[in-house]
Parts: structure tokens; C-alpha cells; sequence
């Protein structure tokens, strides 16, 4: 009976974290309500927003592979996400719904998706311990020879 129990745990803990885990990769899920408005998402469709998804999705895949593409030698910044997009993708995702405001809006809320996370720093040296305690000999006035 042990056995049984311990499958329907796995199974109803598999039940919860699957809908977590495909939240997790949803831009349009991934922001806050009031971000979402700024953005303009409001106006787009679910099919529109599944693109969008999709693009931020495959935009972070390339970002991972081909790193950022910024030009230091001009100090030129790359284009934004929408500026990336070839049209089909735009008109696919309904950007052209969109004012100039909240495509630099959704722009700045890709970039800070894609961005790496911060990187941490130790704010004092480290402190290694010896793996075992040093033996030391002891010795007692009447052993001595």
C-alpha cells in the first residue's frame, strides 16, 4: 500500500508544478497587470500574444547562443525587439496595434527578460577550515623515558 501512496503523491505534486513550469516560460505571463497594460498587451489577441511568446522565447535562445550583440567600438546599441522582428513576424504578432510608447515599452520589458542575472559577489574573503581536527601528542610527566 506504501508504494500506491507514494505514486499518487508524485503524481498530484506533478499536477500542481506542471502549470507553474509552463507559466514560467510566457513572457505575457511573466510580467506584471499593470506592465501588461503599459505595454499595450491588452489590445492584442491571445493568438497575438502566443507569438509574441513564441519570438521573446526564440529571441532568448539566440541570446544564449550568439550572446549580446552591441557594438562597443561606436557605442551603438542593437535594435530593439521590435526593430529585430522581420514583418510577417510584426504583423503576426500585431505590433502594428501598437503606439510608439508601448512598442518602447514592450521593448524595454524583452530586454529586461533577456537580460543575464545579476552577478553575485563575496563581500568578505573566504574562510577555509581544515577538514580534521590537527592531532597533537600529549605527553605526561611520568611516561617520559
Amino acid at each position: 500500500m506504501k508504494p500506491r501512496a507514494l505514486l499518487l503523491f508524485a503524481a498530484l505534486l506533478a499536477a500542481l508544478i506542471a502549470p507553474a513550469r509552463a507559466a514560467e516560460g510566457r513572457f505575457s505571463h511573466a510580467i506584471t497587470p499593470v506592465e501588461f497594460v503599459e505595454a499595450g498587451l491588452k489590445k492584442l489577441s491571445s493568438d497575438q500574444l502566443a507569438s509574441i511568446d513564441a519570438l521573446v522565447r526564440r529571441e532568448g535562445a539566440r541570446t544564449v547562443v550568439l550572446g549580446r550583440a552591441e557594438s562597443s567600438a561606436t557605442g551603438a546599441k542593437s535594435p530593439g525587439f521590435s526593430q529585430r522582428l522581420l514583418p510577417s513576424e510584426r504583423d503576426a504578432a500585431g505590433l502594428a496595434l501598437l503606439g510608439e510608447t508601448e512598442l518602447a515599452r514592450l521593448d524595454a520589458l524583452v530586454e529586461r527578460r533577456l537580460a543575464p542575472p545579476p552577478t553575485t559577489t563575496l563581500l568578505a574573503p573566504p574562510i577555509f577550515a581544515p577538514n580534521a581536527p590537527q592531532a597533537r601528542a600529549i605527553e605526561r610527566a611520568g611516561e617520559r623515558r
